[in-house]
């Protein structure tokens, strides 16, 4: 409840912004869950303050989250990505494209990825 800042009033009713608030995250989960439940923290936490990383219990799926709308192109350091990876934006239909760098992985966004998602992105790395 603090987490959220959601609690009933003193008659016990919840403010009409609780409930925005908790279909919001409902809408958030049901695209992005799977980054969520049943992962563990990936070898590396994240980078700065807008990048983190959880993966699968097996390892073999990353989970990369991004807490800025991506565009354009982003240099991860901490990410080391094989070659046949396939990166995907949870919610959007657009095929990300990547390549390899001395420092780690540059990954390319279509124009418009994003669109329609919010709030924090999550690229599913298979």
């Amino acid at each position: 409840n603090y987490l959220l800042n959601i609690g009933p009033g003193p008659d016990g009713s919840f403010d009409d912004t609780a409930y925005s608030r908790l279909k919001d995250i409902g809408r958030w989960m049901k695209v992005n869950g799977e980054a969520i439940y049943g992962t563990r923290m990936h070898i590396v936490f994240g980078e700065g303050d807008g990048v983190r990383y959880t993966s699968s219990k097996d390892g073999k799926t990353k989970y990369i989250f991004l807490f800025k709308e991506p565009s354009g192109s982003m240099a991860l350091d901490k990410l080391q990505l094989p070659k046949n990876a396939k990166l995907t934006l949870l919610g959007s239909k657009a095929k990300l494209k990547y390549n390899a760098t001395a420092q780690g992985t540059s990954i390319i966004f279509p124009a418009n990825a994003s669109k329609g998602l919010e709030y924090v992105y999550v690229i599913k790395v298979d």
